[in-house]
């Protein structure tokens, strides 16, 4: 964020403050209508070129523009996530409902409203792409039949004032995933739609495989009086896919091995090609095509953002010039970014001309993305390191004790003593652990022990503070996460028994002891830089259990009771259900939405999912088997592509470490960037001292997937665009080294008008 200016230094601000943000000062001129229209349209392109909208769509006339502008905006957005969303929680009060005792009618008519909504958004989108570039799109298409048929399912079931068998409702997710704010998820739903052929080939040949091995199986162990495993093809089948999963290992080699001495190396033989080797395989192709066709995607959309940066480029600049100016680039971006405040758009302009020439040419202007989300905050002088002893006016003594406090801190003596402190804070915890009876009420001695420890860690942050000064120390996360830890503990420790649980708070602080070794702490990192991404996976997850479990409701629903297994069962699912010990498997069910989450869940983790199959198996017949088997083969396809994009970002999260160590820079969740401007450049009036003319800003923002994509592709990326360029060339439409361009129509669709004489912005 910026730190605000002050007024009160003598210096003239080219801005006022508004709330939270500075706005644009009553000292900008307007523009006319034509050269408005001519920024207008060049900031929808750099906008077209972040949200991958095909400039076929590109508004050409005013009203296009304003049904642009009702599609593209952040009410439109949430209304779009919202109203998928709250029909999706129809299923808390749809039967077999969580919540129950709302009418069929009205929860028909909520229905109806959603789904009138979500026509509303697409009538308002159509009217931005026109219909017929909107019926072109298979998604749109897709969407429609969906909407019409829930419809008509809503108003069957109000009709008759029954439930009915309602399949249609499972599909609900896929109108979610045309919402904006989850453009990553539908990304990761393209991948997986254009990587299953492959899929498909390997899931072939591991279905090839079961039935060799099944049919193995019953020709050599049906004959067996008491074998239970492999009576028919379809059990042996079954069994044999269960024991991919290990889930019923060694159990199923028990009674072949009672007969037959050797029946445990077709079990062993089974498992080495089947699970280490055919599902590795799987994990291989699966990960090749995903990256293959990442990488294919994120090569479409870097070149077209870069031609949308062009495009936007080409329009405000003069042809014989070749340069955009700040006060172009700073109307550009009041359009395109409109909360940007003036001093923000100043950092992003001094970033971009890495010349120094005052004006940014095209090669500069395209990396434009990479900056224009940044905060920037003013680092006064004397505090680029954070230091408050450094600080004018501050007493001597005071200054030279920081200085040598911070020595300290930052020496790696220091550093090994905190490490032998937790090493001996974990061994106290453990001897307390295993000779304590009693570890909820402390005895008296192990409490002279925890406020040792306590009062050391107290010790070190303080020492911290104090050498580093506040500013740089909770620059650290580690530094919050001990901070908070130390005032839990405190807070226990001081508090009444009500509170005295705040102090087992305490060994989390151990965590600590992973940031120390470099590995550890590259792990870490990585985790957390790829944690928005795995947010889109958690969410692809929550969709498909939501598609499974409305399935589930619908055929299993009530068919699992305390009851239905009794001791005159012939089967051993009467242990797991009716049991004294273990028969609590009846909970497990498909009762309503939430029990359903949890039983996926439980089939997720694989161990014991087959008595789950089994049991409505018994009950429903054979047929339900079919259920589940898809269910883990859908799991089984997203947890490996899951693992394929850990292995990604981890490989990216690498070559930029081995960057990192060749620039000796650090590597950071956030990109970050320093800019000096002068007074002139912020339009103050210069001071007699020439070092008080020279003002430092920092901008950050969060690493993002494409950053980590252009550093796993970085060697690629030149010979993309040099394909690019001769491809545009060949069609004679752009050039990116000449700005010979076919000019987009104007908004303002003046004759004539090529935008040379477009007014300059003054301040």
């Amino acid at each position: 964020m910026c730190v605000k200016m002050a007024d009160d230094d003598g210096l003239r601000v080219p801005y006022r403050q508004e709330g939270s943000r500075r706005r644009y000062s009553s000292e900008e001129s307007s523009l006319d209508d034509r050269a408005r229209s001519i920024y207008q349209e060049a900031a929808i392109y750099l906008e077209e070129g972040l949200d991958n909208d095909k400039f076929d769509t590109h508004p050409k006339t005013e009203k296009e523009y304003r049904a642009f502008r009702r599609s593209h905006n952040h009410i439109y957005y949430t209304i779009e996530l919202l109203a998928p969303f709250c029909l999706m929680l129809l299923a808390l009060v749809e039967k077999p409902a969580t919540i129950k005792g709302m009418p069929v009618w009205a929860k028909g008519c909520l229905e109806i409203t959603f789904i009138s909504v979500i026509l509303v958004l697409m009538v308002i989108r159509g009217m931005w792409l026109g219909w017929k570039n909107t019926f072109r799109q298979r998604r749109t298409i897709m969407k429609t039949v969906l909407i019409i048929g829930l419809l008509i399912d809503s108003f069957v079931e109000m009709v008759y004032n029954t439930h009915h068998f309602r399949f249609l409702r499972a599909l609900r997710p896929l109108l979610l995933f045309d919402a904006y704010y989850l453009s990553g998820l539908r990304r990761i739903m393209r991948d997986i739609f254009y990587s299953l052929i492959p899929i498909v080939d390997m899931l072939v040949l591991v279905f090839f495989f079961l039935t060799i091995f099944a049919l193995f199986g019953y020709l050599l162990f049906s004959s067996m009086p008491d074998d239970q495993y492999f009576q028919s093809f379809k059990s042996s089948f079954v069994q044999m896919f269960v024991l991919m999963t290990t889930s019923n290992h060694p159990d199923i080699m028990t009674v072949q091995y009672d007969h037959k001495s050797w029946s445990p190396i077709f079990f062993d033989v089974f498992l080495l090609i089947g699970l280490y080797l055919l599902l590795n395989l799987f994990l291989a192709v699966v990960y090749g095509t995903f990256g293959d066709h990442e990488k294919s995607k994120f090569k479409k959309l870097h070149l077209h953002k870069r031609a949308s940066l062009i495009k936007a480029f080409s329009l405000i600049v003069k042809e014989q010039d070749g340069v955009m100016k700040y006060e172009q680039f700073q109307t550009l971006m009041k359009y395109f970014k409109p909360r940007m405040n003036q001093l923000e758009a100043l950092c992003c302009f001094k970033v971009l001309d890495k010349s120094g020439s005052g004006a940014v040419r095209l090669h500069e202007f395209l990396d434009l993305f990479l900056f224009c989300d940044m905060r920037w905050a003013h680092i006064r002088k004397g505090r680029e390191q954070g230091r408050w002893y450094d600080m004018a006016g501050c007493p001597v003594i005071l200054s030279k004790c920081g200085k040598v406090v911070g020595r300290i801190v930052e020496h790696n003596y220091f550093k090994f003593l905190v490490a032998f402190v937790l090493v001996l804070n974990l061994t106290a915890l453990l001897f307390q652990a295993i000779y304590t009876t009693d570890p909820v009420g402390q005895s008296a001695r192990f409490d002279s022990v925890d406020n040792l420890f306590l009062a050391l860690y107290s010790l070190e942050l303080a020492l911290k503070v104090f050498g580093l000064g506040p500013t740089q120390f909770f620059r650290d996360f580690w530094n919050w996460f001990d901070t908070a830890i130390v005032i839990l503990s405190l807070i226990g420790r001081i508090a009444d028994d009500s509170l005295a649980s705040f102090v087992f708070f305490r060994p989390l602080r151990l965590i600590r002891l992973f940031a120390l070794r470099k590995r550890y702490r590259d792990i870490l990192f990585t985790m957390w830089v790829v944690m928005p991404r795995m947010g889109h996976m958690l969410m692809l997850l929550a969709n498909i259990y939501y598609f499974f479990a409305i399935i589930g409701m619908e055929v299993f629903a009530g068919r699992i009771t305390k009851g239905v297994f009794n001791n005159e069962t012939d089967t051993y699912l009467t242990s797991y259900y009716n049991g004294e010990k273990t028969g609590r498997y009846h909970n497990i069910n498909f009762d309503n939405i939430l029990r359903s989450y949890q039983t996926l869940f439980v089939l997720t983790v694989v161990n014991n999912w087959f008595i789950i199959m089994d049991a409505y198996a018994y009950v429903c017949g054979e047929v339900a088997r079919v259920y589940f088997i898809i269910f883990y083969l859908v799991i089984l396809v997203v947890l490996t592509i899951v693992v394929s994009f850990i292995l990604d970002a981890f490989l990216s999260m690498d070559n930029e470490r081995k960057a990192a160590a060749q620039s000796e820079d650090k590597v950071t969740n956030s990109k970050e960037l320093t800019v000096k401007l002068t007074a002139d450049d912020l339009r103050r009036s210069p001071s007699p001292n020439p070092e008080e003319n020279i003002f430092t800003y920092v901008g950050k923002r969060q690493r993002t997937k494409d950053d980590l994509s252009l550093i796993l592709y970085a060697d690629d990326i030149p010979g993309w665009i040099e394909d690019y360029e001769q491809e545009v060339a060949r069609r004679g439409t752009l050039s990116v080294n000449k700005l010979e361009l076919k000019r987009p129509i104007s908004i303002a669709s003046n004759a004539g008008y090529t935008g040379n004489d477009i007014p300059l912005n003054t301040m």
